[in-house]
């Protein structure tokens, strides 16, 4: 039985984990800055960055969970050979006669 560390799976998903880390480190260290700035401004502008903040993150969810959804279902139809139905769910035009 492998030790944890030795198996390449871990590696693999390494490769995955340490871009996602750094583009979450990089969204609060830019949310920070802009409060720094905008305290210079007043509360107002301060509220108004957060609360336009709030809606950019929902509006990044539902962008996320389409994309991850579309995703999904072209690896489905890849698998099953369906490259007709991949057309359709990202909405290109048929290549071939349909």
């Amino acid at each position: 039985m492998k030790k944890l560390g030795q198996d390449p799976f871990y590696g693999q998903i390494k490769k995955l984990v340490i871009p996602i880390v750094v583009q979450n480190l990089l969204s609060a260290t830019v949310n920070s800055a802009d409060v720094v700035m905008l305290n210079f401004v007043g509360q107002s502008a301060i509220s108004a960055v957060s609360l336009a903040t709030q809606y950019a993150s929902i509006l990044f969810m539902v962008f996320y969970g389409l994309g991850t959804g579309a995703t999904m279902l072209c690896a489905q139809y890849y698998g099953k050979g369906d490259m007709q139905a991949i057309n359709a769910v990202e909405g290109l035009p048929c290549a071939s006669p349909c």
